[in-house]
């Protein structure tokens, strides 16, 4: 009976770590909250991926981002967007950018959109998040 607890053990592993690994065979971006202004931003790019991405939040007029984990690349007034260039990405390796905002946000308002050329084809591939 001995030898089935590792088993357990790997299994209580394996279960753990769901939540990212059940993202998918593709590229994602999955969006949580730590709280009602605390948001997490997990991305897992799929093969192949550029090391570079682009991920872009559009938060509905009067809420802004008071703190971010990387700090946001840019700000685009005119269209109230934040951006962040994340270099450096491996596929298969889960990126996480965390952000606050001045409100309270439910999640179902938050828009996020990721980019990456692919090397193969050179065409750039959209991702969109989705919520957990």
């Amino acid at each position: 009976m001995k030898p089935k607890k590792p088993v357990t053990i790997i299994l209580a592993v394996f279960f753990a770590l769901m939540p990212m690994s059940g993202l998918g065979s593709g590229s994602d971006i999955v969006i949580s909250k730590n709280n009602t202004r605390d948001f997490l931003v997990r991305i897992r790019p799929a093969q192949p991926h550029a090391p570079t991405m682009i991920l872009q939040f559009f938060p509905p007029r009067g809420v802004t981002v008071v703190e971010a984990q990387p700090a946001q690349s840019k700000y685009d007034n005119k269209n109230h967007l934040y951006k962040w260039l994340l270099k450096g990405m491996k596929s298969g390796q889960t990126t996480t950018v965390r952000f606050i905002t001045n409100k309270d946000l439910p999640l179902k308002n938050i828009k996020i959109q990721g980019f990456y050329r692919n090397p193969a084809t050179k065409k750039m591939v959209e991702l969109s998040g989705r919520t957990e």
